[in-house]
């Protein structure tokens, strides 16, 4: 029977976090262009990161739910998930947890994202990157 050790293991799944990186970049470089416009790669991989480590925290780890999430990073706040309504349906253990960022998606309207952006303002990233512009 074939295994896999756990340094294989190790190996797989630092290939799969940098596939999703490369889906979530590609989705934001498209869809949400001028939100990431300005950033390089580099930059803009390093914040998909913190994203993707910041949806863990909820439990969110499927490959749709984390480009909705790290979306929601990128047009509403970098800290959006730091609102008290929202972290409510993020922690809503009634539901699966990459269900919760879609139920957020569908049940908040414009006036509520705009409640979070106003009590969090363009709040900071959580990482660290000195000249993050191509500017």
């Amino acid at each position: 029977m074939f295994r896999l050790r756990p340094v294989h293991e190790t190996a797989l799944a630092a290939v799969a976090r940098a596939d999703v990186q490369r889906r979530i970049a590609a989705y934001l470089r498209k869809e949400h262009h001028g939100a990431v416009a300005m950033l390089r790669d580099d930059a803009l991989s390093a914040r998909i990161d913190c994203g993707i480590n910041r949806a863990a925290a909820f439990g969110i780890s499927g490959d749709t739910a984390l480009m909705a999430y790290v979306g929601l990073m990128f047009t509403v706040s970098p800290r959006f998930d730091e609102h008290v309504r929202v972290i409510e349906v993020l922690r809503d253990d009634s539901n699966e947890p990459d269900r919760r960022i879609f139920i957020l998606l569908r049940t908040f309207e414009a006036a509520d994202w705009r409640e979070v952006q106003d009590d969090l303002g363009r709040a900071p990233w959580d990482i660290h990157a000195a000249d993050e512009t191509d500017n």
